[in-house]
């Protein structure tokens, strides 16, 4: 209760000074005091289970085989009471599904990878048991992905040593719209490649740019 109190103190003294609308003000704090006490009760679960180990920590992952250096930064990294980790990653939208996990938005699992292979400062390679975002908006919500069979970490390495290397072959080219996970979406290169004058139905095709 006391942490709650200092931080709703906390967040009243910075919406005063920082946010003009009586109305904005209102709704923030409201918002927030809902995600206090959802996120309050869900950390005393967090801390039972484990140990917070690093926050905001910075990582360079080299990928075999490529020239490339996958840089990120973990929001948040804990120790299981097993001795793994988990990685968790907080955010003011929806969290991501499980399929766009897997699929989209691999952003945790590569942060699990670049883990497991000791690529975050302070931290020996580790096994990671699961990545958690937690979404703090206006409705709070935990999206839980362990790493099970289909998001071993040793298979999204492989994947992205694949992708880097295949962009190497000349006969691959640069596509605009490679995997979409809505078509709906606007890309940021739609323009540049003139989408609107062709569809995603049409074969891509090769062409030698100077």
């Amino acid at each position: 209760e006391t942490v709650r109190n200092e931080l709703d103190r906390i967040a009243r003294v910075i919406l005063d000074a920082q946010v003009p609308d009586l109305t904005t003000r209102v709704v923030w704090a409201s918002q927030l005091a809902t995600n206090a006490h959802w996120f309050f009760e869900g950390e005393v679960m967090r801390r039972q289970s484990g140990e917070p180990l690093l926050t905001e920590v910075k990582g360079l992952y080299e990928v075999a085989g490529t020239d490339f250096t996958l840089r990120g930064k973990a929001d948040r990294i804990d120790r299981l009471n097993t001795g793994e980790l988990i990685i968790y990653d907080y955010k003011t939208g929806t969290p991501p599904s499980r399929a766009a996990i897997r699929q989209y938005d691999r952003q945790l699992i590569l942060e699990a990878t670049m883990a497991e292979a000791g690529a975050f400062q302070d931290l020996p390679p580790t096994k990671v048991a699961k990545v958690v975002h937690l979404g703090v908006g206006r409705t709070p919500k935990e999206q839980i992905t362990p790493l099970t069979k289909d998001d071993k970490t040793v298979t999204v390495s492989r994947h992205i040593a694949q992708l880097l290397s295949s962009y190497l072959d000349r006969e691959v080219g640069y596509l605009s719209r490679r995997a979409m996970e809505d078509l709906r979406y606007d890309g940021d290169y739609d323009h540049l490649a003139r989408f609107g004058e062709w569809d995603t139905s049409e074969p891509g095709t090769v062409e030698e740019v100077g």
